[in-house]
């Protein structure tokens, strides 16, 4: 199986590193390599169904003046209107953009933090509890990303795509 966005969060990851409290530390982990991964994966997803909602009826057509046998015909235009509805329903564009907009907002806090830039200036000198700011931040970031994808999964629900 192919893991999507693996370079992606093996590069950023270092910076985690810099975080003292372990179980913090696991969270925005895991957390930063579900949107990178999510993000990616809605990438390729959304894509491929994208070439098969344009290259199936284009296909369908070339069929169709080539008096190709109607079953096959048939057969491509249901998987171009299924990969177009799956696309429609998964909300693919959106959800890549939810998922990437959280990792590269968490990309940013984690370099600011790392760099003591910032609200994070003078962090080292115990002026300032960057880890609780930090805390703080990705958290919303995270619960603003959920948030986002519970409401395009409601949106499904609601009009029964």
């Amino acid at each position: 199986m192919i893991i999507l966005g693996r370079k992606e969060v093996k590069n950023y990851l270092y910076l985690c590193e810099k975080i003292e409290n372990e179980y913090f530390q696991k969270r925005i982990k895991n957390s930063f390599e579900y949107y990178i991964k999510n993000a990616n994966f809605y990438k390729y997803v959304g894509m491929t169904l994208s070439i098969l909602g344009i290259v199936l009826p284009a296909l369908a057509t070339i069929l169709t003046a080539c008096d190709a046998d109607k079953g096959w015909i048939a057969c491509t235009t249901s998987v171009a209107t299924a990969a177009s509805g799956i696309f429609a329903y998964l909300k693919c564009s959106d959800k890549q953009e939810t998922c990437r907009k959280a990792a590269e907002n968490m990309k940013a806090e984690l370099v600011a933090y790392a760099a003591e830039q910032g609200d994070y200036k003078g962090g080292s000198t115990g002026n300032v509890d960057k880890d609780a700011i930090l805390f703080e931040r990705i958290e919303n970031i995270i619960q603003n990303g959920y948030d986002r994808i519970v409401e395009l999964d409601k949106k499904n629900e609601r009009f029964g795509n």
